[in-house]
């Protein structure tokens, strides 16, 4: 059976109740993105704060992570591009890290910091990259 074959079967009640629960989904779809967009822009600006708290970042990289995050947030897919291959790079950096961390008998918060931050970047990769919910909202964030 056809999509309109099954449409003209539906009592006009039906119809408008399809639409409802139609719009209610895309709507919890997008405030569900909406929460994994915000969580990684501010993640993203707070560890790059981190950073240069701890003089392993520079000014200028936490004005280009701020500057990202408000493209991200306004759902800019150049920007999300830009944070699964900076994610990714970031994962496979810190997986030599932490072979580092092992063979020369780093402390033990170097190794919890970069498993930690390896979960998250690869979390963080999979939201960004396949996630329904994403989708949804990067469409409605640039075009409303």
């Amino acid at each position: 059976m056809r999509n309109h074959e099954y449409e003209e079967k539906l009592t006009p009640e039906q119809k408008e109740h399809a639409i409802q629960h139609a719009k209610q989904e895309r709507e919890r779809k997008i405030n569900i993105g909406c929460v994994i967009i915000y969580i990684i822009a501010v993640v993203s600006v707070v560890l790059e704060i981190i950073s240069l708290v701890l003089g392993t970042g520079g000014i200028l990289s936490l004005i280009l992570q701020i500057v990202f995050s408000i493209a991200l947030v306004s759902g800019r897919n150049w920007a999300r591009v830009l944070f699964i291959i900076g994610y990714a790079i970031s994962v496979v950096w810190l997986a030599f890290s932490l072979t580092n961390s092992i063979a020369y008998m780093l402390p033990t918060w170097v190794t919890v910091y970069s498993i930690i931050m390896m979960v998250y970047g690869v979390a963080a990769c999979i939201m960004l990259f396949v996630s329904k919910s994403v989708n949804e909202y990067m469409y409605w964030a640039k075009n409303g």
